[in-house]
């Protein structure tokens, strides 16, 4: 259950015109940690659910504790040629930050940039993704479920509006749900 739009329009304070928002809310089938590994691990066994996950290298460990999780991390992706076609590139390094218990106790928020590593700075030059960030609740009546609410914002050019839909109606959902399957057959094989 839950919502995906992705809007074709300028970002606040964006100078691209293809820049696009996603906005998203979504109940998954998995408990809150597991959610915040699928979605925030870019070590090699996320080739265990992301099928379009390739390879990554750790570049940078920033800080690993109970309130936080910081790291930067290269990363390969094989994605669908539609999505290349727009301009989705097959590797970009990233800088995933994960709060634990916040903003409130048990929940979980996250932040993932391009970060350049050398330069130790946000990467103004990356040419699709610009930023996502992200905060799991767990479900108010179910503790085997967690509510996915989040924002991307990435930069389309000038993608045609059937592929934008095509991308909030069926791929980015379908893509998700995906991931929650066989992150879920993972688990249960003794894999994770």
């Amino acid at each position: 259950k839950g919502w995906f739009r992705l809007e074709k329009r300028p970002a606040p304070g964006a100078t691209n015109k293809g820049d696009a928002v996603t906005r998203y809310r979504m109940e998954l089938d998995l408990p809150l940690d597991d959610v915040a590994v699928m979605l925030t691990d870019y070590s090699g066994r996320r080739a265990l659910w992301d099928d379009t996950f390739k390879s990554s290298t750790l570049v940078q460990q920033h800080a690993h504790n109970e309130q936080r999780d910081d790291r930067t991390v290269t990363v390969q992706m094989n994605f669908h040629y539609l999505m290349r076609l727009v301009g989705v590139p097959s590797e970009m390094s990233l800088r995933i930050v994960v709060l634990h218990d916040t903003p409130d106790n048990g929940v979980k928020t996250f932040a993932c940039i391009p970060w350049d590593g050398k330069g130790g700075a946000i990467d103004a030059t990356s040419k699709f993704f610009q930023m996502a960030l992200g905060i799991l609740k767990p479900h108010e009546s179910a503790d085997d479920k967690c509510v996915y609410t989040g924002i991307e914002r990435v930069q389309i050019g000038m993608a045609p509006d059937w592929l934008l839909g095509w991308m909030a109606a069926s791929f980015a959902p379908k893509y998700m749900l995906g991931m929650v399957d066989r992150y879920k057959k993972a688990k249960r094989d003794g894999k994770l």
